[in-house]
């Protein structure tokens, strides 16, 4: 069910167009992750967790993410927090590698600036002053999410994102008196970042984003639509409440009415071509949503041409299991595809395919192999399998099993709901119902 083209209360307008693109290296936990409290009451208990049990063939282990604030500085780290954050890490990303402590600010009137915050009056100053400690006082708690290069392993550790701030005038470590505002990021942040574990994305249109929860939404799925090579994906709407993190809904009509505004906005400014809301018969109170890549993505993957390294991706892939990947409606997989697939290995495969434009690799919407099998098992098992006709939210294919993230549990249940196709042309003919 596709939210109705109207506008909301945020009068949105058709600006992507006039809006620059300006790249900002962001380090990939701080998109992919929640960090921020999207609304004034989702926090009270100043935490967000976020866990899901990662299964391979002979490992199983439990991915952990907490965050946690301190009530001596107010609130959980809320939106200004979250716009002060990202101009930060857009003076970062202005920086020659490799980034190096301490990291000098600038000027508070050029960080209200940078914000888009009047600079009228003294507030702006003291708001950025308490939020930079608010920040600096947030406690992370990682596990699996940070890797050693060096001793090659996962980390498990509990930082802050800024060891400590030097304001301008006040001593420094080396007992001279600050020169202008320094930044002192904590180890694990800053070897990610010199570790190139980062992703570009468009500062100027994340500040353009009037809705806070579409910025949110932009930032996860520019990442995984590049993880994913471009093509569809989908996300069940009780994790894209973790993740954001927003108040998860119990009824559908609620979540669209929550989601929609911010869907609608990423699709006329061109990020999203395509948006749809799935039903499930296996889920209670959940659904599926899937998401196509825009016109507005695939430039900026042309303009500032991200670059993760295969490990990252592997490590992205590996704990990201609550993403299902779809196969593009306009280019279907066919059975003579399937049988050269099964019949060569990943790499014959590749060097049997004919060599590629750049033009062509850019607009490639092949699936990764880890998900081909598991998506043509499926299909075929969907043409034997009858499907009860729904009602919208539509039913769907189901892809590959994910493990649905929870908030402090131990084990997830996996299940195989037989669904209606989400694109009908890939399954053949519309199947009645029994």
């Amino acid at each position: 069910m596709e939210g109705a083209a109207k506008k909301t209360s945020l009068e949105i307008d058709n600006y992507s167009e006039a809006v620059p693109f300006e790249s900002m290296k962001a380090e990939v936990n701080f998109i992919n992750l929640p960090l921020f409290s999207l609304s004034s009451n989702r926090h009270k208990k100043n935490v967000i967790e976020f866990n899901e049990i990662i299964q391979k063939v002979n490992e199983r282990y439990e991915f952990f993410w907490g965050v946690y604030s301190q009530p001596e500085f107010g609130d959980h780290p809320g939106l200004f927090d979250r716009k002060l954050f990202r101009a930060i890490e857009y003076i970062i990303s202005k920086l020659t590698p490799p980034i190096r402590n301490p990291v000098r600010l600038g000027s508070l009137y050029n960080l209200a600036k940078l914000i888009g915050v009047e600079t009228e009056g003294g507030w702006v100053y003291r708001a950025i002053k308490e939020s930079l400690l608010r920040i600096k006082a947030t406690t992370i708690r990682a596990r699996k999410a940070y890797y050693d290069n060096h001793k090659k392993r996962w980390i498990d550790t509990v930082f802050n994102p800024y060891n400590f701030i030097v304001f301008k005038g006040e001593q420094l470590p080396d007992g001279g008196i600050a020169d202008d505002n320094y930044l002192y990021l904590s180890e694990p942040y800053l070897l990610s970042l010199n570790s190139f574990y980062v992703y570009p994305l468009d500062y100027f249109f994340w500040k353009s984003l009037k809705n806070p929860i579409a910025s949110r939404l932009y930032e996860i799925l520019s990442l995984n639509f590049y993880c994913y090579k471009n093509t569809k994906i989908r996300y069940k709407y009780s994790t894209i409440c973790s993740l954001s993190p927003i108040s998860r809904q119990k009824y559908c009509s609620l979540a669209c009415q929550q989601l929609n505004p911010a869907h609608e906005e990423l699709k006329q400014t061109g990020f999203l071509s395509h948006y749809h809301w799935e039903s499930d018969p296996e889920l209670k109170s959940d659904w599926w949503i899937s998401y196509a890549p825009g016109e507005r993505f695939y430039e900026e993957k042309r303009r500032f041409n991200p670059v993760i390294q295969p490990t990252a991706l592997r490590r992205l892939e590996e704990y990201h299991r609550h993403i299902q990947v779809l196969p593009s409606p306009d280019e279907p997989f066919h059975e003579e595809h399937k049988k050269e697939n099964q019949a060569q290995p990943a790499e014959q495969a590749k060097e049997a395919e004919p060599e590629k434009s750049e033009d062509q690799k850019s607009e490639s919407t092949e699936i990764p192999p880890e998900f081909q099998n598991t998506l043509w098992s499926e299909l075929e098992a969907d043409k034997t399998q009858p499907s009860a006709s729904a009602q919208a939210p539509t039913g769907t294919n189901k892809t590959n099993e994910i493990n649905e993230p929870t908030k402090r549990t131990k084990e997830t249940k996996s299940t195989k709901p037989t669904q209606k196709s989400l694109f009908p042309e890939l399954a053949g003919k519309k199947e009645t119902e029994n």
